[in-house]
């Protein structure tokens, strides 16, 4: 077992140079056949002395051993020489140790149960130390590993095929909300006319008035992932309603995430029940004379990719939406009765999809269970690979 060294910016960056250095990150991108992926650093063997960085030899099997990328429990193969940061370790198979079968072998380890406590998790050394793996011999273990080559080959063309089939029922999804909205006529007017536009604030962690014996929930941008708020996890005092700038907003109010990573930033969600929200998420609040709801989610909702662009435009590297553009934000104002009958019409359509979605998702899951069983059975001696004879394993 190795560990990984500190790896200055100063050093990093380069490419041209003998040995991969690679951080824990890089293993978020292990390859089908379990390699780490392209690297985008790299340094020469006297910069590795330099750093006091051991040079991990090619078939060695890196995994990470603090943060959060420990609880992911993901080992990656290692296929040159290389060097690896402080946040990963590295085992070395000796010679009689197929490194194939010793990935499979240490897939079963289990990373996130074995992490210390801590606001930075890391990883029981000890514990993983003391795993224990069947080693048969070599020739047997190459025999495990090309079938386990084969057959999860296969599951992962399938899982992909199913990844691809929810791409595009994403896309269609999507295309049923666009073509409903374009087809709507009538008048077009800025949000803030006819609907409370503003943002929240997040209360001192520090002071437990704010926190103790809430009565209101607070809310914050990651709501907006969800179909529509029906409850919540934190929950804010009267004092903190009072002192923290925080709106209570009811049912029916329309939320949209000002800032975010990913796909959070620009998303929108309904409120069903009555709270306050962080300063990363703005309310709507529709006047009911003019709006129904339901139907002013679905126009944000169908408006996201502008409202993106919108965000990018406003000079943070990160990006960030306003309260103001969603105010200047003009959208189609049909009768109340068209909006009925959109949004009744969009939530059955959309309901189908996501009920397809739901179910090849499902799909996914079940097959990524055979696979880990199939590598579980195999490693573990379950049935005679070689000869595929069976031993009690479906």
């Amino acid at each position: 077992m190795r560990g990984g060294a500190g790896f200055p910016h100063e050093f990093q960056g380069s490419l041209d140079s003998e040995l991969p250095f690679y951080k824990v990150k890089a293993l978020g991108a292990i390859d089908a056949s379990g390699g780490i992926g392209p690297h985008t650093d790299s340094v020469s063997r006297s910069v590795a002395r330099r750093l006091g960085a051991a040079i991990i030899p090619a078939g060695s099997l890196g995994f990470a051993k603090v943060g959060a990328a420990l609880l992911m429990s993901r080992v990656g193969m290692i296929r040159q020489d290389a060097c690896i940061d402080n946040n990963m370790a590295a085992f070395v198979p000796g010679s009689q140790i197929d490194s194939r079968f010793a990935r499979a072998s240490l897939s079963q380890f289990p990373f996130a149960e074995f992490a210390n406590p801590g606001a930075v998790p890391s990883l029981n050394m000890e514990a993983l130390l003391a795993f224990k793996i069947r080693l048969p011999t070599l020739d047997e273990q190459r025999a495990i590993a090309d079938y386990l080559d084969e057959q999860t080959a296969k599951i992962d063309t399938l899982i992909a095929k199913q990844n691809e089939m929810i791409r595009l029922l994403e896309e269609r999804n999507a295309a049923v909300v666009a073509a409903t909205v374009l087809e709507l006529d009538g008048p077009r007017d800025r949000l803030s006319r006819r609907c409370v536009i503003g943002n929240g604030s997040t209360p001192r962690r520090d002071n437990p008035d704010y926190w103790t014996n809430g009565s209101l929930l607070w809310l914050n941008s990651s709501v907006v992932n969800l179909r529509e708020v029906t409850g919540g996890d934190s929950a804010v005092s009267e004092s903190a309603l009072r002192e923290c700038h925080l709106p209570r907003v009811g049912p029916g109010t329309v939320l949209v995430a000002l800032t975010g990573q990913g796909k959070t930033r620009g998303a929108a969600t309904i409120l069903r029940v009555d709270a306050t929200i962080n300063q990363h998420l703005a309310y709507v609040s529709p006047d009911r004379k003019c709006w129904v709801p339901e139907f002013l989610l679905w126009i944000l909702t169908n408006a996201y990719g502008e409202l993106r662009r919108t965000s990018d435009e406003n000079g943070s590297t990160k990006g960030g939406l306003t309260c103001a553009d969603l105010g200047a934000f003009k959208v189609p104002m049909p009768s109340l009765e068209a909006q009925e009958r959109v949004a009744v019409y969009l939530d059955a359509e959309t309901a189908k999809i996501g009920a397809l979605i739901a179910k090849t998702r499902e799909h996914i899951a079940l097959a990524k269970e055979r696979r880990s069983a199939l590598i579980t059975a195999a490693v573990t001696g379950q049935f005679d690979v070689p000869t595929t004879s069976a031993r009690g394993v479906a």
